[in-house]
């Protein structure tokens, strides 16, 4: 399985894969500065009688699509840590009993 699943032919994808961490935790800092920016500008957009104007609509819209970045940057750092669990050969189950097992199940599941 180590000759299946070393990345030594590819430093540069082990190495953009181990900082990938950073760039989650940057997406998030970034979003969030985003978010409190805009929700912000939300409070000056709702009158005294408690009515909002059309740009509080605008703020609210813009903060649900400033969400995805960090969704899909969860979802893809996840998908990061389960190929490292691949190349490692760690497993949460005990239900492989081979690396040819582990790698048709893995190829089935992708496709």
């Amino acid at each position: 399985w180590e000759k299946d699943a070393s990345l030594e032919k590819y430093p540069f994808l082990r190495w953009f894969s181990l900082v990938s961490f950073f760039w989650v935790i940057l997406t998030w800092v970034v979003c969030v500065f985003h978010i409190r920016k805009h929700a912000g500008a939300m409070a000056g957009c709702v009158t005294e009688t408690g009515e909002r104007s059309a740009r509080f609509f605008l703020h609210d819209n813009t903060i649900r699509i400033l969400l995805l970045p960090v969704v899909y940057g969860l979802m893809s750092f996840h998908a990061v840590v389960y190929q490292w669990g691949v190349i490692f050969n760690v497993t949460e189950d005990k239900h492989w009993y081979s690396w040819k097992q582990r790698s048709h199940y893995y190829s089935e599941m992708y496709e």
